[in-house]
């Protein structure tokens, strides 16, 4: 089975030291901008990380996009507006979504308001599924 996944599932994987779980996976060519934008709110805003892990866990998760297949949005735009309208989605939640259609992959999220508002199009995992 082929997973895509989003940058909350990522992080998650990376903050249990799971990294090998993303090995060929794949994920969308915004995640890298998001997994930084939330290793700058759980260390600056929400102060649930220090500098040292945030740092840390910066090098892990670029080593592990490394490893995944980046899929680009390019082209797909219009298909992603459409996608976020239908479903009542960001641009950027639509974005994985759409590429997990597309190529008929498992989209891996910890985001369960966004599984529940997209079951029926894609098929869904969490982190936690996929480790047992």
């Amino acid at each position: 089975m082929a997973y895509l996944f989003d940058s909350s599932a990522i992080y998650a994987i990376t903050r249990a030291r799971r990294t090998e779980l993303l090995i060929q996976s794949g994920t969308c060519s915004l995640a890298r901008y998001e997994l930084c934008n939330i290793l700058l709110t759980e260390r600056h805003v929400r102060k649930r990380i220090s500098e040292s892990e945030q740092k840390y866990l910066l090098s892990k998760l670029v080593r592990a996009l490394g490893f995944m297949r980046i899929m680009s949005i390019a082209d797909y735009e219009q298909g992603i507006i459409d996608t976020a309208i239908e479903l009542g989605l960001s641009f950027y939640d639509a974005s994985y979504v759409h590429l997990a259609k597309k190529s008929g992959m498992v989209l891996v999220t910890e985001d369960a308001k966004l599984a529940r508002k997209i079951n029926g199009h894609v098929h869904t995992a969490t982190t936690a599924e996929l480790t047992r």
